[in-house]
């Protein structure tokens, strides 16, 4: 254009200069988290015998859970409000009705099973179960089942830069 060369945004002053270049950080930093959380790394397959100690993993939590939901109740009594100065105490069993036990415990463990083959989806799944139930999250096992998830997730997962911005979630809960 008439020999005169025209100044990119990044080299104009003032305040449209300034509002320029932190866009143009910004953009580079949105695309540099976008890049480290979608990197994806190669990994071997897992061995079928690794797979095996998984399963028996998720088995033996499963069965620790059921031991310790027997030996310990975390239930308390509920207080139903039903108007001003009106109420209803509803007690809580000390244990819960054998297929609610089981379920409960296969639930929250079996995806210990899957942890070399989806690492982040068996990590989302125990937190998620460990998170949505009440007065089960203070068990020892659940802590442990979440750690070792949590841990999985991070050492065998391909989407190394997702797992870490996981991790938080769990101690967050």
């Amino acid at each position: 254009m008439n020999g005169i060369s025209m100044p990119r945004p990044w080299q104009a002053t003032g305040l449209a200069g300034q509002l320029a270049q932190r866009l143009d950080r910004a953009r580079r930093g949105l695309r540099s988290a976008v890049a480290f959380v979608g990197s994806v790394e190669p990994r071997g397959r897992p061995t079928a015998r690794a797979i095996g100690v998984d399963v028996v993993l998720a088995v033996v939590a499963a069965v620790a859970m059921l031991v310790m939901l027997r030996t310990t109740s975390t239930f308390q009594p509920a207080f139903v409000q039903l108007g001003p100065g009106r109420g209803l105490r509803v007690a809580a069993s000390p244990n819960l009705a054998d297929w609610r036990e089981v379920l409960l415990a296969t639930v929250s463990t079996a995806p210990l099973a899957l942890r070399r083959i989806w690492p982040l989806t068996a990590f989302w799944l125990v937190l998620g179960v460990a998170v949505a139930t009440p007065g089960y999250r203070e068990t020892v096992i659940t802590v442990v089942v979440v750690v070792v998830a949590a841990y999985s997730a991070l050492a065998y997962s391909r989407f190394h830069g997702a797992a870490m911005l996981c991790l938080p979630a769990a101690a967050c809960w």
